[in-house]
């Protein structure tokens, strides 16, 4: 709602160029697409500091308010804290090299307490991921202690695996896979040196490619509303030279989020709209709108919205009334799973006969598919510590991608995840 009020300021305040029709790109998108947000996650927050950074900083091209800058220092570091993608959003701050260096002076000679604050805040997301895996960064390897020196640390070696399976499922990994049938299942590791440089097509092949589409078709339905709205009048290059900065930073950061990101929900709605909105302004600057078109536009935008969020409800209440779906929202229904019971170094396990979920069973609990993984159990003041073997639950992790990842129904004895043979 405060990104909303702030977009709602800025189309009342700006009622024409390039800021307007930012907003009303944005508008547009989260109508379109964000229809519910629970289902894009921690993702829409970032997405929505992104495009308030990139708006406010057009606001400072136009009105040089040094408050501007300050808005968007603390939106970005909000931003990595929350995803460490949106770093890439860094690059804005070309356009602000002087005020960088006074801020900076400030801060160690003048604000003091603000500095404490800033390194207080790193310092306590950094103690919260070190306390969780042993890592100041996790899954990022180098990052990682070793747990010779911290004996709860998730270790190199599991994390240099998760690491390789987030980059490369990030780089097209998975519709690779799919596109052969499954019978190509490479590791993560080993596809990322085989496709390094030519990745890209694979992730084409991924649904997520769509969405890059509904976004550029987005810009360009916007755009078509400028180009409609003055398709009388003489168009004139007229964008101003401290722009340029602007243009060579979202350059920098749709390029970067190309080759490292190439998904829409690690920055890709911000990155690509900004750099598309800013080339189309250079060529053909965006001017007044035509309040007919704006009117009409809004309502339809409006209608869907509410239709498919409609439909979505009527849906959702007709699941809870019939029972049809398992996890129908907001009233959950957890899954009642058989299991058995074994015992491990004297403590009771009671092993599911889902391959990977526990449901409603009692802990001490382990999906089937980790029923053989050894567990080292210790007691400290009648506190009992349970802890897996890294090796072995590398190695189960790593049949478990081959096994279980997205396998069609009943293949090698499972069906939707339940073991049906032995």
């Amino acid at each position: 709602m405060f990104f909303f009020f702030i977009i709602k300021e800025k189309i009342i305040l700006e009622k024409k160029g390039i800021i307007f029709y930012y907003c009303l790109l944005i508008i547009t998108l989260f109508l379109l697409k964000f229809t519910r947000t629970k289902e894009f996650g921690t993702d829409v927050p970032v997405i929505v500091l992104l495009f308030l950074i990139q708006l406010y900083s057009l606001e400072y091209l136009k009105k040089k308010n040094i408050e501007n800058f300050y808005k968007i220092t603390i939106f970005s570091l909000l931003a990595i804290l929350f995803k460490l993608y949106a770093i890439l959003i860094i690059f804005n701050f070309l356009i602000f090299y002087r005020e960088i260096f006074f801020f900076i002076k400030n801060l160690i000679f003048k604000k003091k307490i603000i500095l404490f604050l800033f390194i207080f805040s790193c310092a306590l997301t950094f103690s919260k991921n070190l306390i969780n895996s042993g890592c100041i960064n996790y899954p990022v390897s180098t990052t990682c202690f070793d747990k010779k020196y911290i004996n709860w640390s998730i270790g190199k070696d599991f994390s240099s695996f998760r690491e390789s399976h987030l980059k490369a499922s990030i780089k097209g990994w998975l519709p690779y896979v799919r596109s052969t049938k499954f019978k190509d299942l490479i590791m993560p590791e080993e596809y990322l040196k085989r496709f390094k440089y030519n990745f890209h097509k694979n992730v084409f092949k991924d649904p997520d490619f769509e969405r890059i589409l509904i976004v550029i078709f987005i810009i360009f339905l916007v755009f078509s509303i400028n180009f409609f709205s003055n398709r009388k009048s003489k168009n004139i290059y007229n964008i101003p030279i401290v722009y340029d900065k602007l243009i060579l930073a979202s350059t920098f950061s749709f390029l970067s989020w190309f080759l490292l990101l190439p998904h829409v929900r690690y920055g890709g709605y911000a990155y690509i709209s900004f750099f598309l909105f800013l080339i189309l302004d250079y060529f053909y600057s965006f001017k007044e709108i035509n309040k007919k078109f704006y009117y009409v536009f809004i309502i339809i935008l409006l209608t869907y919205f509410s239709a498919k969020n409609f439909n979505r409800i009527d849906k959702e209440i007709d699941s809870i009334a019939t029972k049809k779906d398992l996890n129908f929202f907001p009233i959950p229904n957890y899954i009642k799973l058989e299991y058995e019971k074994i015992t491990k170094n004297g403590v009771e396990f009671n092993i599911s006969k889902h391959k990977t979920m526990c449901g409603l069973i009692s802990f001490p609990c382990l999906p089937y598919h980790y029923k053989d993984l050894e567990i080292i159990i210790s007691e400290r003041n009648n506190f009992k510590f349970l802890t897996a073997n890294n090796n072995q639950k590398l190695y189960l992790l790593k049949r478990e991608i081959v096994e279980l990842q997205d396998f069609k129904k009943g293949r090698d004895g499972y069906e939707d995840g339940l073991i049906v043979k032995d």
